[in-house]
Formats: C-alpha cells, structure tokens, sequence
C-alpha cells in the first residue's frame, strides 16, 4: 500500500511541475511547500515509545531516515562519541531483526541498538 501512495504522489508532483514548466498559469500554484507535502503524506508512521537517554554511539555510524538499514542516510559519525553523547528521544516499540531502533533529536534520525555503546 505504501509503494502505491508513493508512486502516485511521485506522478502528482511529476505532473504538476510538468505542468507548471509548460503552462506559466499554473506555476503560480506550483510551489515547494505543495511538493514538500505530498512526499511527506507517503512516510510509514512508526509505532514509537517515549524515552531520554544520552548514550555513546560507535564510530562509522549512520543515523536513517526511517528506521530500516535501506532509507536514506541523513547523518554519520566516524569516530566514539565517548563524552559526547547523544540524545535519544524515542524507540520503535516492537524490534525490527534483532534490535529496536532509536531516534536522535539532534541528528534528526534514527539509529539501531546494536551501534549504541
């Protein structure tokens, strides 16, 4: 069900900006916001629960964004944040393979347990 309301928000936006780039009435109703939202209608929501830890994180590290090993990278940490932690906000609330997955407020993405210290 998610691949299909992606693939149709992918075609609404494809054809509004095509729509926009060969018909100069209808750019004035194209704008970034329009694109931003349907792509965001299309994000799995996740059963999360509440929690608020700071931890270490392991060197050559990426924080997602999905709580799945596929979605995109949106940060990484090369080396130990030993005293440097990170602040953890939330967690899936069933584990996915063999690990939960926790979300970092800062880094605004989601990190597995197995790569916390």
């Amino acid at each position: 069900m998610t691949n299909i309301k992606r693939r149709i928000a992918s075609f609404v936006a494809a054809f509004a900006m095509v729509g926009a780039v060969t018909v100069p009435s209808v750019a004035k109703y194209v704008v970034n916001d329009t694109a931003i939202v349907a792509e965001a209608a299309v994000v799995a929501k996740v059963a999360t629960v509440k929690c608020d830890k700071w931890v270490d994180i392991k060197g050559n590290t990426n924080f997602r964004a999905e709580p799945n090993t596929k979605s995109k990278v949106v940060a990484s940490i090369a080396k130990d944040t030993k005293g440097k932690p990170v602040h953890l906000i939330s967690r899936t609330k069933k584990k996915q393979g063999n690990y939960y997955w926790y979300y970092s407020e800062f880094d605004k993405g989601w990190v597995r347990s197995d790569r916390i210290k």
